[in-house]
């Protein structure tokens, strides 16, 4: 049968530490120390990179940060002395850290940047691993497909391995990164991985087959079954001074407390990881024990406890999230600083080549001088010409392509202006149609309401029509004197079923006795668009609001919805069109942007604002003197 899905990543990622440098994560405060002691006196500066990596690796668990510290400092000089070995660990550090900080997508970058390199020294160990931890990496990004072809990739270079001590590492591997895997499957993996950790006396992999079944008990339902994997793991991390797989063991069995019911004892566990995790600056760690404490706070309903739970947890996330940009942005600025130094490396090579080629250059041009300056006195004045008949054929095709591109903005226009309200009054006529029983009087005023919409429909079709038919030619404006609230009346009762469809009431506050100066069929457009704007993410039964405001110089109207409101970064682009943008509607998109258009060809300007509040407010102002 199928297994609940799983996850284990950072028993993964513990195991896959240990795989690469089993030696120095046995001891590995002794041998951090001691790696720090010898960096300063090795001269060799191969050994002196491999230092720096392995340094940048026995830091990965506690300090994420110091990882990358020293595993940029590792890059910079592999890449001077052109150490494949020392980029593809360096470029192996760089992901880790970028993992453990939860930035799997750049992670991705850097573990497949590393593969190469591996390639490149012929590691088929280090290829397969770093196939997995992109596998792992895709996993975090839910991309499965690409996770499922790393993951074949994988395999297929394990079998190139001079033994099968690799596939053990694999199939534990595979069991943890892949979540679909049928019970029968997991057992399978697990087995083999088993008998090939007994042959080879692999220790840490049957420590970590054990936590894994421990998890796949705890996550079947099964935690009495998983206890006795526990505490194994338990046994041994404390027997071997593991210090932090001896937190991960301590949090499988606060997970098996938890799943037990045994919520006083899972909350005395969490507290001494907690407790440890601060004392030794496990960060991720002690973000979990707050976690899972607050978790059971809630389920005792010890409101105390869970509010200075949540205050703890709120600031150690804080502290998690400052630290990460701060170390971000100091990465972003040392690989600028990289491309910087390549950039002027690369630049003093150009500048030297210029200097070879440059007494060559100066003959050819002695010899050419006289040459070029008869040849530029017989072409000079019919270059000019040409160059004239350029600009004036240059400046024709612009006035074509500004014409043609109008034409279309009509065309779309037209099209799109009308789809919204007909497609409202099928809508109408479809629940109609489902209807049962409904009175005659009702669907006598149903039918009258549709006969008067269509009839607003196509009045406003025609009329449309004909400005459009009007302006094929070219745009001239030519205000006319109109009356505001008019004008807005007629666009409401054009959008009406739309906005019956949602039991919106449409408050058009205008001042009969507004008159402005402009073009009417411009300014039903976009009173349509921006109203069918509102009605579209306006809620059941909300209002939309009309208003004018006059200044010295303009005539400002609003219309303002009671929506979920824009994200900032969309109303700075929200009136340029973007087929690729899927923050807003496409449809929506191409109306504001003709809307945009059409306001600017009349001296007028548009704009949106979110309100604090609720919902946005559209706005279009129109010069006093139009």
């Amino acid at each position: 049968m199928k297994s609940p899905k799983r996850a284990y990543p950072y028993l993964y990622f513990l195991f896959f530490i240990f795989f690469l440098f089993p030696d120095e994560c046995y001891s590995q405060t002794k041998e951090y120390q001691q790696l720090k002691s010898q960096l300063s006196t090795e001269k060799d500066s191969l050994k002196y990179v491999d230092i720096l990596n392995q340094i940048s690796f026995l830091a990965q668990i506690k300090s994420p940060d110091s990882c990358l510290f020293y595993s940029l400092k590792a890059k910079t000089i592999s890449n001077r002395l052109e150490y494949e070995k020392g980029k593809a660990d360096a470029l192996n550090n760089i992901a880790i850290a970028f993992t453990l900080k939860n930035v799997h997508k750049q992670a991705l970058f850097f573990y497949s940047r590393a593969f190469i390199h591996y390639q490149k020294t012929g590691n088929i160990e280090a290829q397969a691993q770093m196939l997995l931890n992109s596998a792992a990496a895709c996993s975090a990004l839910h991309d499965t497909v690409q996770k499922s072809r790393y993951i074949h990739q994988a395999f297929m270079i394990s079998q190139k391995a001079s033994t099968d001590a690799l596939l053990g590492n694999f199939f534990a591997d595979y069991v943890a990164i892949n979540t679909e895997l049928t019970t029968d499957s997991i057992n399978y993996f697990l087995n083999r991985a088993e008998k090939i950790g007994i042959k080879y006396n692999n220790q840490y992999l049957l420590l970590h087959l054990r936590a894994i079944r421990a998890q796949e008990f705890l996550y079947s339902g099964k935690p009495n079954e998983a206890l006795p994997y526990i505490q194994n793991y338990l046994d041994r991390a404390r027997k071997n001074q593991w210090e932090y797989h001896y937190l991960e063991g301590l949090k499988l069995m606060g997970q098996y407390q938890t799943d037990a019911r045994k919520l006083d004892l899972a909350i005395q566990t969490y507290t001494q990881v907690l407790k440890t995790s601060k004392m030794n600056g496990y960060k991720r760690l002690e973000t979990d024990a707050l976690r899972s404490l607050l978790t059971l706070y809630q389920e005792k309903r010890s409101i105390e406890k869970i509010i200075s739970t949540q205050n703890e947890l709120t600031i150690s996330l804080e502290q998690t999230a400052l630290r990460n940009n701060t170390i971000l942005g100091d990465f972003s600025a040392f690989m600028i600083s990289s491309q910087q130094i390549k950039n002027r490396k690369n630049q003093e090579a150009l500048f030297q080549q210029k200097i070879n080629a440059l007494l060559l250059v100066i003959t050819l041009i002695t010899l050419s001088l006289v040459l070029i300056i008869v040849l530029y006195k017989k072409t000079r004045k019919k270059g000019k010409r040409l160059a004239e008949l350029n600009q004036t054929v240059h400046a024709q095709n612009l006035a074509l392509l500004s014409a043609d591109k109008f034409k279309g903005k009509l065309i779309s226009m037209l099209a799109h202006d009308y789809r919204s309200p007909i497609g409202s009054i099928l809508s109408i006529i479809a629940m109609l149609k489902e209807g049962q029983e409904i009175p005659k009087a009702q669907l006598e005023k149903f039918y009258t309401r549709i006969e008067q919409d269509l009839s607003n429909v196509l009045t406003a079709f025609d009329h449309t029509l004909e400005w459009i038919k009007a302006q094929l030619p070219g745009y001239i404006f030519s205000p006319q004197p109109l009356q505001t609230q008019l004008v807005m009346e007629q666009t409401v009762a054009l959008v009406a079923p739309a906005a019956d469809l949602k039991e919106l009431r449409i408050n058009n506050l205008i001042a009969p006795d507004s008159i402005i100066g402009s073009d009417p069929e411009i300014l039903h457009f976009i009173n349509r668009n921006l109203l069918n704007n509102a009605i579209k993410y306006s809620p059941q039964k909300g209002i939309i609001t009309i208003t004018l405001e006059s200044t010295t110089k303009e005539t400002i109207i609003s219309i303002q919805d009671q929506g979920p409101g824009i994200d900032a970064d969309d109303l700075e682009r929200i009136f340029t069109f973007d087929p690729d943008r899927k923050s807003i509607n496409n449809g929506a998109g191409l109306a504001l942007s003709i809307c945009n258009e059409m306001i600017q060809k009349i001296n007028g300007r548009i704009w949106a604002e979110h309100l604090e509040t609720q919902g946005t407010v559209f706005r279009y102002a129109l010069p006093i003197s139009a």
